[in-house]
């Protein structure tokens, strides 16, 4: 934080730039993108992009860890209701990307990217998507009786391939329409919520 500058402006000051970023990173890329370019459109200075973050790679960085969480799969249990379930979530993700598809643009640009050499995003995009598929296996367990310790990670790994799959389609069509298959594959899932334990 700058001096002079309260502890409100400086986290909106934070908060403008990583927004920046977000546009900055899909619109160009990492490589592509430039701190100046982002402290253009975050309409700051780029010395005072320097008191918040010390390089693109730390941008990156907190752009992934903080901006990311539950926007991509909805198998977090962050930004939703108390008590929905994670069906519920995955529908209610879909239904904000359809209609809003920037997060889903910066993903998989930054995916895209990560397996170029030494790209900064790789560790925190392998280790996201590891966290997604523990978190979504754990909770296909409790909630689905038909998930079990035998085939809840290959479910859990399947729900991942079809949104993800679903949310590419989105991208290269914007008249493309997520919601029914992904219906499609909630009646799937429906089925293994009614089987007995």
């Amino acid at each position: 934080m700058r001096r002079g500058e309260t502890t409100e402006q400086g986290r909106a000051s934070r908060e403008g730039i990583l927004d920046a970023a977000v546009v900055e990173f899909t619109s160009k890329g990492f490589r592509g993108a430039s701190l100046k370019g982002i402290a253009d459109r975050a309409g700051i200075a780029k010395s005072g992009l320097f008191h918040h973050f010390a390089s693109k790679d730390a941008l990156l960085g907190a752009v992934l860890a903080e901006r990311t969480a539950a926007k991509r799969h909805g198998a977090s249990e962050d930004d939703f209701p108390e008590g929905s379930g994670v069906i519920d979530q995955m529908r209610q993700t879909v239904e904000r990307n359809q209609f809003d598809p920037t997060w889903l643009r910066f993903f998989t640009i930054m995916i895209a990217e990560s397996f170029t050499d030494e790209h900064p995003a790789l560790p925190v995009i392998q280790a996201r998507y590891r966290a997604v598929l523990q978190d979504l296996e754990s909770r296909l367990r409790a909630e689905l009786p038909g998930a079990d310790e035998q085939n809840s990670g290959d479910i859990a790994a399947l729900i991942v391939a079809v949104m993800d799959g679903l949310q590419i389609l989105r991208l290269i069509d914007e008249d493309f329409d997520m919601r029914p298959p992904f219906r499609m594959l909630q009646e799937s899932l429906d089925r293994l919520a009614d089987t007995p334990r």
